[in-house]
């Protein structure tokens, strides 16, 4: 699997993650409920926005080198 689905499906899930946190914040559960799993999501959104940072400098080192190799 090279790097750009990898990116795209993280990409998506970013926004699924964000979608459920607006979904959270509309719906009628306690606030003893929804504190907890906003913070769930907010790990999660953390770690996939710096799983999406570390593929996009990896490829950007990659199309760096293969310039250097080819020119």
């Amino acid at each position: 699997m090279s790097i750009h689905p990898l990116l795209a499906e993280l990409e998506k899930q970013i926004a699924d993650n964000l979608e459920e946190l607006r979904n959270l914040s509309d719906s009628n559960l306690p606030t003893s409920v929804i504190e907890p799993l906003q913070e769930h999501y907010s790990k999660i959104d953390a770690a996939l926005i710096d799983a999406k940072n570390y593929l996009s400098n990896a490829l950007a080192r990659d199309h760096e080198a293969q310039a250097k190799n080819n020119g």
